[in-house]
């Protein structure tokens, strides 16, 4: 499953790179840079948050994300629509939005055949194997212990987690 998703992100970044503008992987964005963001894209912009998105869309000055992108590669068809992406990802992802003040997210979803684990060099993302699926960080409800969250109410449950048990 991991040695899928390696062959097939560079694929996958390169089709949405045909549908959004402005696309770029992490080495693309960071350059030269990548060592200093390798395992942490977060690394200047949180002292306790962290991860690694997969990609980003900029504003024309290629410096500016304006959107930050997730793949997902899976079999498992009916955990994903165009209105339901797991919970986790979900979270995953409006962390990065909001570690970078931005207010949406890019998923994109390839689903894969045994076929393609067996041989996933083979693999290419189509309009039939993959969707994308924009959601703003606002629409975004968790449910965290039967309370209805935002991702803010969310970090300030992990903030509060902690401090009162991390650093103790």
């Amino acid at each position: 499953y991991i040695i899928l998703g390696r062959y097939a992100e560079p694929k996958i970044i390169d089709y949405v790179r045909n549908k959004f503008p402005n696309v770029m992987s992490m080495e693309e964005y960071y350059g030269e840079a990548l060592s200093d963001y390798k395992y942490n894209n977060f690394k200047y912009d949180s002292k306790i948050f962290g991860g690694m998105f997969d990609f980003v869309c900029t504003k024309n000055d290629k410096k500016t994300i304006s959107l930050i992108g997730e793949i997902k590669t899976t079999s498992k068809v009916q955990l994903f629509t165009e209105n339901d992406i797991p919970i986790e990802y979900q979270l995953q992802a409006a962390l990065y939005a909001k570690l970078k003040g931005l207010d949406r997210v890019l998923f994109v979803v390839s689903f894969a055949t045994e076929e393609d684990y067996m041989h996933p060099e083979m693999f290419e993302p189509t309009d039939e194997n993959t969707i994308l699926v924009v959601k703003y960080l606002s629409d975004m409800v968790f449910d965290i212990n039967g309370e209805y969250c935002g991702i803010d109410d969310c970090m300030e449950k992990a903030v509060y987690f902690w401090d009162t048990y991390v650093k103790t």
